[in-house]
This record gives C-alpha cells, structure tokens and sequence, in this order.
C-alpha cells in the first residue's frame, strides 16, 4: 500500500518540514501546494477535487483540470474526473472521456460491486469514494459495504 498525503498543509513551513520524502495527493481545488510538492516530494497524485466542488455545491471544469494535469508531466498518477452521486453511466463516460495516461478511476461505494470488478479488469489502480447511503466515514453500515469491497478486492492472503 502506498500513502499519500492529501494537501493543503499549512503554514507553509509545516509543509517544507513534514512532506520531503513523502507521497502528496493535491486536489484540484486546493491547489496552492503542487508546485511544492512536486519539487520536495517522492511522488505526486492529481486529484480532480470533485468531492471539494461538491461539497461546497460548485461545478468542476473538467478542461481547466485537464490542463492543469498536462502541466505536470512528473505526476504519479491523476484522478479520472467522476461525479460524486452520479450514475455509473456517467462516471463510466467521464472514464471514456479520459485520454491522458495515469489515470485512476473512481468507484463510488454506493456503486454496484459489479462495476468494481470491471475496473479491476481494466485498471492497475483504483481509488474509492464514499457517497449515497455511504456519505459518512467509519459508520457500521459503511464499514460493511468496504467489507462487502475489501473481499472482493483483496485476495485470501
């Protein structure tokens, strides 16, 4: 397993002590720290920040995304932009939209297992959102269906 540690960390100086060496993940909409991480970190991931413009009832322009992973050709990786409650059709058209290398799709958990597993299929990564029923982190019914994901994702050993 591989961490990276989300951004933004602030003050500043927090920052250029805690994160040499470390894996950052910097959405794209808190910003203000990837050119520092990329130039003090081990690896770098994009994230598209779609649960921030959600959660503060904002649209995302996936072109200005887009364009801001393009100019970080030394990204680990970059979160294939999704809609956090939307459909799986929708999320599986952004997925096709996709043309830059790197990218991880998202599997929300209130999304069918079915869907999980032709990510798998697909995919050498993948990250997990929480939405739906499954909105709120560390509640008995999430623990279940991460479970229900766990058992579906990981082998016997």
């Amino acid at each position: 397993m591989i961490k990276y540690h989300g951004t933004p960390i602030t003050p500043k100086e927090i920052f250029y002590k805690s994160m040499p060496k470390r894996n950052a993940l910097i959405s794209f909409a808190h910003s203000n720290d990837a050119d520092k991480a990329f130039a003090n970190c081990n690896k770098v991931c994009l994230d598209n920040g779609a649960f921030s413009f959600w959660n503060k009832n904002k649209e995302v322009n996936w072109n200005d995304y887009y364009k801001w992973v393009e100019k970080y050709e030394k990204r680990e990786f970059h979160i294939i932009p999704d809609v956090i409650d939307g459909t799986e059709k929708e999320n599986d058209l952004l997925l096709e939209s996709n043309e830059l290398k790197k990218g991880i799709p998202v599997w929300h958990v209130a999304e069918s297992l079915t869907r999980l597993k032709k990510l798998m299929d697909k995919y050498e990564y993948i990250a997990f959102g929480s939405s739906g029923e499954y909105t709120e982190l560390g509640t008995e019914k999430w623990h279940r269906r991460m479970n229900e994901a766990m058992k579906i994702v990981c082998n016997e050993e």
